[in-house]
């Protein structure tokens, strides 16, 4: 467990709901000051991935003109922006405690829809040495809100290894750079104070 002193406030934040909360595609990280990350909408209550990890930084994930014509934070519009302007969100060569892991939707059109969603979450223990091999997936840890979790524990909201972020390179034996995981630093706001 890290030291509380230097471990980042949102992943505090996260770590405070790891074992609850509801997966709900759409929802949640509307109001930072909550006490919690979920949100209510068509009548049920939860957050998805990018509800969650809205919600550790303390944004609102609805930002008009966010990045390329998106206006909702989330895992494609996220990637674009560090990309670009990086007023929100800038890429790191290795991750470090707290930061963004990030994959985007994959762009396979299979019946006039893209066939996988983008992913996010948190950093929550990095291995000291980020070198090559499988092993280094295994020591990373990763806070997310996830479907897959609430239909294996019962909870959406959980820590787990990083194995599966590891994955993104191949999907269905294609390939492509774009689909790679990636780390990102929050820097909204120490950068660009509201």
């Amino acid at each position: 467990m890290p030291d509380d002193a230097t471990e980042p406030t949102s992943l505090a934040r996260a770590r405070a709901f790891v074992g609850r909360g509801h997966f709900l595609r759409g929802a949640g990280g509307r109001d930072p000051a909550a006490p919690g990350p979920e949100g209510a909408c068509a009548g049920r209550v939860g957050c998805d991935a990018s509800g969650f990890v809205a919600w550790c930084l303390g944004y609102d994930r609805y930002q008009p003109a966010f990045a390329g014509g998106w206006d909702w934070v989330e895992p494609d519009g996220m990637i674009l922006e560090a990309e670009t302007t990086g007023r929100w969100f800038q890429s790191l060569a290795t991750p470090e405690l707290g930061a963004v892991i990030v994959y985007p939707s994959i762009e396979l059109v299979r019946a006039g829809r893209v066939d996988r969603c983008g992913h996010v979450g948190l950093v929550a223990a990095a291995p000291p040495d980020w070198g090559r091999g499988d092993a280094r997936w295994l020591a990373l840890r990763v806070i997310h809100c996830a479907a897959s979790l609430q239909r294996r524990h019962g909870y959406a909201i959980g820590e787990t290894h990083a194995v599966a972020w590891s994955a993104r390179a191949t999907f269905q034996g294609q390939s492509h750079p774009r689909w790679r995981t990636r780390f990102l630093r929050y820097v909204r706001d120490r950068l660009h104070p509201r």
